[in-house]
């Protein structure tokens, strides 16, 4: 690994081929503000260029003469927040594998924006893990600069071949959870089931329409295209595009599936608003939900998706690649759903 002290490139031979000083490569480096985004851009468009690395501290200088490993791994978010729940679970797997193996776990995002490794968060371009877990928005962009840090990683969650290539992925089976919810709708004597999503044009939310559909087929139950309904976009909800048809004389349908729990919670109001708090509902609500504890007002189906051993998983099979060497690449570990009714 090259560093400033590299007879390679120096820090101040980025300054002199950059064109600043060397107190402004620190602060390019290391996030500071006060430099211009073109003198930004240039400084690390130098530095990937010529390999340039900063040297690590006085600490980890000794644990790599010691040991040559950081004993850290790295969850990277991209275009998202921890807090998110549709995210959030992951760190519950990966804290817990990383403890019992006497890892350090760092966390840190990106924006899904970055286009060179020195976009990157210093934690990860300058040797500070020994491997990251990954999830997100994520493109065959950031996919490509991650394997330019020529550390193992492993993505979390499902996404197109195009975007993940190479990576080992752990992700769930979509396919299983529906087909034994839709069982149950079966065993409730419902036939007419509506689908709802936000957006049909990302990749999962294809997936899950597509599940939908085999889900259907394999439990002898009609596909119907007109109860199929698609909102305004991500994050638009359902209530805008679903409160005329819930204040209809008759609904079309007597079950309604909508996989994301958020847009599932607006659609659970618009029920309770049609029949009332004291009515009898004879719709059934099929979503699937991030923690076993969440409970929507109405009856439902719920698949819960087992976020927490999705990472448990994925950063077992980090591990294996940082403290036994193994070649991870192309491996796909699927994550069965499972279902509970709420009636």
């Amino acid at each position: 690994m090259r560093s400033e002290n590299s007879k390679t490139i120096s820090m101040a031979d980025v300054a002199r081929l950059a064109l600043v000083s060397k107190a402004t490569v620190s602060k390019v480096l290391n996030g500071k503000p006060g430099v211009s985004e073109d003198t930004r851009a240039r400084v690390r468009r130098v530095c990937e260029e010529n390999g340039y690395r900063l040297n690590t501290s006085i600490q980890d200088l000794v644990r790599e003469r010691r040991t040559g490993s950081t004993r850290s791994i790295a969850f990277v978010l991209v275009g998202k927040e921890f807090s998110d729940p549709a995210y959030s679970r992951f760190i519950d797997g990966i804290a817990g594998c990383a403890a019992e193996n006497n890892f350090h776990l760092v966390f840190t995002s990106l924006t899904g924006n970055e286009t060179l490794m020195y976009d990157l968060p210093p934690i990860l371009r300058d040797g500070r893990v020994d491997g990251l877990l990954i999830s997100g928005t994520l493109t065959s962009k950031t996919i490509a600069i991650v394997h330019k840090l020529g550390i193992p990683h492993v993505v979390l969650g499902n996404y197109s071949s195009s975007i993940k290539g190479h990576s080992p992925v752990v992700e769930i089976n979509l396919s299983i959870g529906i087909y034994k919810a839709f069982e149950q709708l079966k065993l409730a004597d419902k036939r007419r089931i509506a689908f709802f999503d936000e957006d049909l044009n990302r990749y999962l939310n294809k997936t899950i329409f597509e599940a939908f559909k085999a889900s259907l087929q394999e439990n002898d139950l009609t596909f119907y295209q007109d109860l199929v309904y698609v909102g305004a976009g991500s994050m638009a909800g359902a209530f805008s595009a679903l409160k005329d048809l819930f204040s209809a004389d008759k609904l079309p349908f007597d079950a309604i599936f909508c996989h994301d729990f958020r847009v599932a919670s607006e659609i659970s109001h618009l029920i309770t608003g049609r029949f009332g708090l004291k009515g009898a509902i004879d719709i059934i609500l099929v979503t699937s939900r991030p923690y076993s504890y969440y409970r929507l007002p109405v009856p439902a189906v719920y698949i819960d998706d087992n976020m927490d051993s999705i990472a448990y998983s994925g950063t077992n099979l980090l591990l294996a690649a940082i403290m036994q060497g193994e070649d991870i690449s192309d491996q796909n570990i699927l994550i069965k759903s499972t279902v509970e009714v709420s009636l």
